[in-house]
């Protein structure tokens, strides 16, 4: 086992920090700082959901990130954005008017293929859609106290992944991942219907399980699956070795889990945030490390191998000890075309931070040693 974990080991992209000008061209060694509040703290300070823009480019760059504010202050939440061309941030665009009826906990964000954006909101659980949100926008509250009455906790929203089936629409229904599903320890996902208004409320929750364990969620466009994981990585027996997983999931409710290759000392506690690549399908997520650092893992599970019931996917460490002293709540994204990935800082950070991500033939070489392990260990079952 211990060659396995070395051989691994030596097939990781590990990309380091420094920083450089953010115009599209530098290598992925390097990072982009991005402030996301001013000097007098009036506009961003607490980042929650975070997620590019697919309708807006400068040239040739995705260079609009859209956020969400949790701030303790009614003033700040809200929807804001920040250009990574111009190193510029907006006043807040919707969501948020400094009244008591303020958002409570905005946390989770999705954005579709025509510029709607989409917030899920904790504590008073609820979910908004905000069309032209860089224009003129207009709210419009699609579902209102989600769950019945009590403290649901609705974290993470996506958009219905393509090929996900069952009926519903990609591109149009959305995801709804609510860790507190009536004011309980149960994790649920939801499907809800894109012309749902709070009036009239359209949504079917797919799956439930009771477990103390938050989740974060995220959709795969490659695969039609919807994959989660738990905030402390989930462990279980895998052909005799214990092996961190994640869930992913059908339009009926079905999971199957994936395991990741990689040593179960180096998963321990997820902090906060996964993300799906567009352009290949491949799980990234940010974990913890003792010393307070965070790495970020990139999973293929688009091509993970069945093994005994389960499946086992090329885990490779992508950034190590990155320079983000933490990740806010569902605050991971890469860009449409799977050539930046965001990571939001939350309260007292103030930051944004972007990655380049190995050229795809890159990944491929290191892809090409993972399978051979993959093949290895399943042939060998060590």
């Amino acid at each position: 086992m211990k060659k396995l974990i070395v051989l691994l080991a030596t097939a990781s992209v590990v990309v380091s920090a420094s920083a450089e000008t953010f115009d599209g061209t530098y290598a992925h060694s390097q990072w982009k700082h991005f402030y996301t509040a001013n000097t007098n703290q009036s506009t961003i300070n607490v980042t929650a959901g975070i997620t590019f823009d697919p309708t807006h480019q400068n040239g040739g760059i995705y260079d609009r990130v859209y956020l969400v504010n949790r701030s303790a202050a009614n003033a700040k939440r809200g929807l804001y954005s920040i250009d990574t061309v111009n190193e510029s941030s907006s006043s807040r665009l919707a969501l948020g008017d400094g009244s008591s009826n303020d958002l409570d906990s905005p946390s989770g964000l999705a954005v579709d293929s025509s510029g709607n954006a989409y917030v899920s909101v904790g504590n008073v659980p609820s979910l908004w859609k905000v069309a032209d949100p860089s224009g003129t926008p207009t709210e419009t509250q699609m579902l209102g106290n989600y769950g019945g009455a009590g403290d649901d906790d609705p974290g993470t929203v996506s958009m219905v992944p393509t090929g996900f089936g069952g009926g519903y629409t990609a591109d149009s229904d959305l995801v709804l991942y609510d860790v507190g599903l009536n004011n309980n320890d149960t994790n649920a996902v939801t499907i809800v219907n894109s012309g749902s208004t709070s009036g009239a409320p359209s949504y079917t929750t797919i799956w439930q399980e009771y477990n103390t364990t938050g989740f974060r969620g995220a959709a795969n466009d490659v695969d039609g699956k919807i994959y989660l994981a738990y905030y402390t990585t989930a462990l279980d027996d895998l052909g005799g070795t214990t092996n961190a997983y994640v869930l992913r999931l059908d339009s009926a409710g079905n999971t199957e889990r994936v395991f990741l290759d990689v040593d179960p000392a180096d998963v321990a506690t997820l902090d906060d945030a996964i993300t799906i690549n567009p352009t290949d399908g491949s799980l990234w997520m940010a974990i913890q490390n003792t010393d307070d650092t965070r790495d970020i893992y990139r999973i293929d599970v688009a091509n993970a191998v069945a093994t005994n019931g389960d499946y086992l996917a090329t885990t490779t460490l992508a950034i190590e000890d990155s320079d983000c002293s933490n990740v806010g709540v569902s605050a991971l994204a890469i860009s449409p075309d799977g050539k930046f990935l965001a990571i939001g800082n939350p309260s007292g950070q103030d930051s944004m931070y972007i990655y380049t991500i190995p050229e795809p033939a890159t990944l491929g070489m290191f892809g090409f040693l993972g399978a051979a392990v993959l093949w290895i260990r399943r042939k060998f079952m060590i």
